[in-house]
């Protein structure tokens, strides 16, 4: 990751890593469902790895204790370090400076029950390197959550039969407008700088790269308020377990 570029992002832009998330579609998922069944009264530690300003992290742990579930640990990791201006500030916290395209998640082995991966892949250079990462820190009974960009959106395909870019891949770090058809998308788009993605994914992409460091595709969490079927969403996340691991 440019680190710099992060950076100037952080102190720049007050919405950076602030993006909304829908959770409540995510516990709705059977996947979850069947997490927290298996897991029944057991403390959760929390990772979140790419946690921003830790807004992710503050929603989701209310979430897990308006559901009286008992939270033990939350961890956070960044390219850039956390400031006066990071939104989680419950349980006992620790957060580590770590460029998750190169780095080793500082975390002992099988150490996390739920794991959180939002939005960061597509920024990443080494995306296996990662994803072994991931599956390092998890637990036996872990549920893993990798959310990203979904490449083959409804949206995406229409532009691309236009003979325009998809949204989500970047051309330059200037602007996203490069090569959007229809042309009032340009319009539309113009306010938005680029974000730094130079990954994208489809979500059989993201399933067999996730597979290949060891996991099970547990389901799929829909973020976007298009469709209900995940492929035909803006955003999605995949559920993942140890393969071999209870559902």
């Amino acid at each position: 990751m440019d680190a710099d570029f992060y950076r100037q992002k952080f102190c720049d832009e007050s919405e950076y890593a602030k993006g909304t998330y829908r959770l409540d579609a995510l516990f709705r998922g059977r996947a979850m469902r069947n997490w927290l069944r298996v897991r029944g009264d057991s403390p959760i530690r929390i990772m979140d790895a790419g946690c921003g300003r830790g807004v992710f992290l503050r929603d989701l742990v209310a979430e897990l204790e308006r559901r009286e579930l008992a939270v033990e640990t939350v961890c956070g990791t960044d390219v850039v370090p956390v400031d006066a201006d990071f939104a989680y500030r419950g349980k006992p916290f620790t957060f580590h400076v770590c460029d998750l395209n190169k780095d080793p998640v500082p975390a002992p082995d099988r150490s996390f029950d739920l794991v959180f991966c939002n939005h960061v892949i597509e920024h990443v250079f080494h995306t296996e390197h990662l994803v072994r990462e991931l599956y390092r820190i998890a637990a036996d009974e872990a549920l893993v959550v990798i959310s990203t960009p979904n490449l083959t959106s409804w949206l995406n395909r229409i532009m691309m039969l236009c003979g325009g870019q998809p949204l989500g891949p970047e051309v330059g770090d200037e602007s996203i407008t490069y090569g959007l058809r229809p042309g009032f998308l340009k319009k539309k788009v113009a306010p938005f700088v680029p974000a730094g993605h130079i990954r994208a994914f489809s979500p059989p992409a993201l399933k067999d790269l996730c597979e290949s460091a060891g996991f099970s595709v547990r389901g799929w969490w829909n973020q976007g308020r298009g469709p209900a079927e995940f492929k035909g969403a803006r955003t999605f996340g995949i559920l993942l377990g140890r393969a071999g691991a209870k559902p």
